[in-house]
C-alpha cells in the first residue's frame, strides 16, 4: 500500500508529471525484476506444449471471458 504522504504528493502532480513519474518508476524497477531460471523456462515450455497438444487441458478465450463476466458483473 502506498503511504498517505506519497498519495498526497502524487495527487499534487500535473498529468504530465504523473506520466514522467510512471516512466521513472518503470525504469527504476526494471533492474529489480527477477529473471526465471532455465529450468523454470523449460517447465513453462513443456506445460505450454502439453496444453497445445491437448485442448482439454485449458479453456477457450470465450470461456475465460464468460467466467470473468459472471464474476465481475
Amino acid at each position: 500500500m502506498v503511504s498517505q504522504t506519497v498519495q498526497v504528493a502524487v495527487d499534487a502532480l500535473t498529468y504530465a508529471e504523473r506520466v514522467d513519474l510512471l516512466e521513472y518508476l518503470k525504469i527504476s524497477t526494471a533492474a529489480q525484476e527477477e529473471s526465471i531460471t532455465d529450468s523454470q523456462a523449460q517447465l513453462v515450455s513443456r506445460r505450454a506444449a502439453e496444453i497445445r497438444a491437448d485442448s482439454a487441458l485449458g479453456i477457450s478465450l470465450e470461456e475465460l471471458n464468460r467466467r470473468l463476466d459472471e464474476k465481475w458483473q
